[in-house]
């Protein structure tokens, strides 16, 4: 069985940033990765992978619980490419300039 291995990558925030999508109460996500064997959405799960298996879904919801929790922040923007839009908003995020963005 291949090693799993998971990152969320939060990015070091300037206070003086200037980006009407970013303030004092976000907390930026630079990256969220699950590593793995590469398995098509929608079909059969393998046993041996890790994708598909909820782990991201964990991962993301975890870090939005510690960055309001532990960081008193209300909302995450995370960097995104157009092709991971699609997952982000089954978590209810939505585009903001090149972020997409959640309030937690």
């Amino acid at each position: 069985m291949e090693n799993l291995a998971e990152r969320l990558r939060k990015a070091r925030q300037e206070k003086n940033i200037s980006l009407k999508e970013i303030n004092e109460k976000t907390s930026l996500i630079r990256s969220l990765h699950v590593f793995g064997n590469l398995v098509s959405v929608g079909k059969n799960k393998e046993k041996d992978s890790w994708q598909h298996k909820g782990i991201g879904e964990k991962l993301l919801k975890r870090s939005e619980k510690i960055v309001k929790e532990e960081y008193d922040k209300s909302k995450m923007s995370i960097l995104s490419g157009i092709g991971s839009r699609p997952y982000y908003r089954q978590f209810n995020y939505s585009l903001e300039g090149t972020y997409m963005t959640k309030k937690i």
